[in-house]
C-alpha cells in the first residue's frame, strides 16, 4: 500500500491488532518480538501476536484446569482473567464474556507518517501523535 501510493498514503489511518512500535512501550512485547525476529528473521505481525496471545490464554486455562479434559479447560477459559501486564497485545486484559469472546479485545489505530506506519491510538502505546485533520492533497506534493 505505502510503496504503491507513495506520498498519497501519507496520513492514512488503519486499524490493526499489533504493530512493531508497541514493543517500545510494553517490555514483554519487546522481548517476545525480539525472540520472534531471531527465530523467523522477520518482524512479528498482528496475526502472530494474536496467535501468541491465544496460546498464552490456552496454556493459562490448561494450567488452572489441571487437566486436559475439554470440559475442564472450557470451564477454566470461562474464568480467565489475564491482566494487561501479562500480554504482548495492547488490550486491557483477557476475560471471556458469556459468549466466550474476550471482552477486552481491541484494536489499535496506525497512521502513515513519513512513509511508515506508527501507532497513534490508544495513547498508552502510541509512538506518534495523530495528525488530524489530514493535510490537503495539494499540501502533500
Amino acid at each position: 500500500f505505502r510503496k504503491v501510493l507513495g506520498k498519497d498514503a501519507e496520513f492514512v489511518i488503519t486499524r490493526a491488532a499489533w504493530a512493531p512500535d508497541i514493543a517500545e512501550k510494553k517490555p514483554m512485547a519487546k522481548k517476545v518480538a525480539e525472540m520472534f525476529k531471531a527465530k523467523y528473521n522477520q518482524e512479528m505481525t498482528e496475526n502472530s501476536a494474536r496467535s501468541f496471545t491465544a496460546m498464552v490464554t490456552l496454556i493459562d486455562a490448561i494450567n488452572r484446569a489441571k487437566s486436559t479434559d475439554p470440559k475442564a479447560i472450557q470451564a477454566a477459559l470461562k474464568e480467565t482473567n489475564i491482566p494487561e501486564q501479562q500480554l504482548i497485545v495492547p488490550w486491557p486484559g483477557v476475560k471471556c464474556g458469556d459468549d466466550g469472546q474476550n471482552i477486552h479485545a481491541q484494536g489499535i489505530n496506525m497512521q502513515v507518517q513519513g512513509g511508515q506506519y506508527y501507532t497513534v491510538w490508544p495513547s498508552s502505546v502510541a509512538s506518534k501523535e495523530l495528525v488530524w485533520p489530514r493535510p490537503k492533497w495539494s499540501e502533500l506534493k
